[in-house]
C-alpha cells in the first residue's frame, strides 16, 4: 500500500511528525537522538491566532460537516464554553496555584464527561473501559459507539503530549470520529481517510495520534479492526493462545494522503479483547524496569474469570502495583469479554 508507512513505536512517529514538521531535514532512515516519543516537537502554528487550526482545516470543515457534525461540535464547544465561565466566574483565590487548581478540576471534569456515560448493550458480549490521566488532564481516550442491532465500535486512542494541549486535541479528534461514524459504517477505510484528513488540518505539524478501532457484530460474532500505529490489541482465546491485533496504519494526522486496511477476527465463548495504551505497559518499577506485554498477558490469564469490569481493575492493579502509585502516562484500557 503505497501511502501507508509502518509505524510500530512513538519514536517512528515522533520522527514522522518531525518529517512533516521539517520536510527534506530528516533522513526515513535516520532515528532522532534523544527525542522523547511522548513530547511533542515544537513548531511554529500556521495561524497565530488560533492554536492547532489553519485556514485550510476551517474551509475543510465548512464544507464536509454535516448537521450532525455541526450538532456535535456544537455540543463539545457548548461544554468548553460552560468551563469557561465557572473558570471566569468563580470566585478568584488569593493564591494563583488554587486558582490555577480549580481551573484545572474543572478541565478534568469537563474531560471527565466525553467519556462514555453508557455501555450499548450487547447479547454475546461484555466490555468496560477506563481512563486515568497522569496529569489532571490528558490525552488518552476511550469511547463505545452505538451503531445500531447489536453493532458497538470501541475506540482507544492516545494523542501525543501530556497536559492541557494533548486534552484539547483528544477532544477534537474524538468529536471527529463520533461526527462521521454514523455516514460510513459499512466503509472502514473511508471513516478513517476522513479522521485523518480532519486531524491532518486540524493539528499543528508536530503532533500526531494513535488509535485501535473495532466494531464487533451481536449476530456473526465478528471483530472488525483498524489499528492506527497503536499499541497491538491482545485477543485471549478460551485456550489461552494470545493473537495480536497489530497496526493496519500509520498514525493520525501526519500524513495528509493516508490510507489503512481492515483487519478482521471472530470472538468466540470465553475469548478476551484487551486494548491499551502504552501507559500500561511502559509503567515502570523504581529499578526502570518496564511492566511490559508479558506481565499484561499474565495479568489477563490469572483474572481471566472475572467479568470484563473486574478483569480490567485487575490489569490496571497490576500495573500500578508495579509502577507505584505516581503515573508517568495516561493509563487506559478497554476489556471485552465474550459470552
Amino acid at each position: 500500500m503505497a501511502d501507508m508507512i509502518p509505524v510500530n513505536t512513538k519514536a517512528d512517529a515522533a520522527r514522522m511528525a518531525t518529517a512533516r514538521l521539517c520536510p527534506g531535514h530528516v533522513p526515513a532512515s535516520q532515528p532522532l537522538a534523544g527525542l522523547e516519543p511522548d513530547c511533542p516537537v515544537a513548531g511554529p502554528t500556521r495561524d497565530p491566532q488560533l492554536f492547532g487550526h489553519t485556514p485550510a482545516s476551517r474551509e475543510f470543515s465548512q464544507r464536509s460537516c454535516s448537521s450532525e457534525d455541526r450538532a456535535i461540535s456544537g455540543s463539545l464547544t457548548s461544554q468548553v464554553s460552560e468551563s469557561s465561565w465557572l473558570a471566569n466566574n468563580l470566585p478568584v483565590p488569593v493564591d494563583s496555584k488554587k486558582k490555577r487548581a480549580n481551573e484545572m478540576a474543572i478541565a478534568s471534569e469537563v474531560q471527565r464527561k466525553l467519556l462514555p456515560q453508557h455501555a450499548p448493550p450487547l447479547e454475546t458480549l461484555e466490555y468496560a473501559g477506563s481512563c486515568e490521566p497522569a496529569w489532571s488532564v490528558g490525552g488518552d481516550y476511550y469511547d463505545f459507539l452505538d451503531m445500531g442491532r447489536g453493532r458497538v465500535g470501541f475506540v482507544l486512542a492516545d494523542v501525543s503530549g501530556k497536559g492541557v494541549s494533548a486534552a484539547l486535541l483528544m477532544a477534537n479528534l474524538q468529536a471527529s470520529v463520533r461526527s462521521q461514524y454514523v455516514t460510513a459504517l459499512e466503509n472502514l477505510e473511508k471513516l478513517f481517510r476522513t479522521v485523518n484528513k480532519l486531524f491532518y488540518e486540524s493539528v499543528t505539524p508536530g503532533f500526531f495520534a494513535s488509535m485501535f478501532f473495532a466494531d464487533y457484530f451481536d449476530t456473526t460474532r465478528k471483530l472488525r479492526y483498524v489499528n492506527c500505529g497503536h499499541c497491538p490489541a491482545f485477543l485471549v482465546r478460551a485456550d489461552g493462545i494470545c493473537e495480536k491485533l497489530g497496526p493496519t496504519a500509520t498514525v493520525l494526522g501526519i500524513l495528509e494522503n493516508w490510507n489503512c486496511t481492515v483487519g478482521e477476527a471472530a470472538m468466540s465463548s470465553g475469548d478476551i479483547l484487551v486494548a491499551y495504551s502504552d501507559g500500561v505497559t511502559e509503567a515502570q518499577s523504581s529499578s526502570d524496569e518496564l511492566f511490559g506485554d508479558a506481565r499484561l498477558l499474565a495479568a489477563v490469564e490469572a483474572n481471566r474469570n472475572l467479568p470484563a469490569a473486574g478483569l480490567l481493575e485487575a490489569i490496571a492493579a497490576a500495573a500500578h502495583n508495579f509502577g507505584g502509585k505516581e503515573l508517568r502516562d495516561d493509563l487506559t484500557l478497554l476489556v471485552a469479554r465474550a459470552r
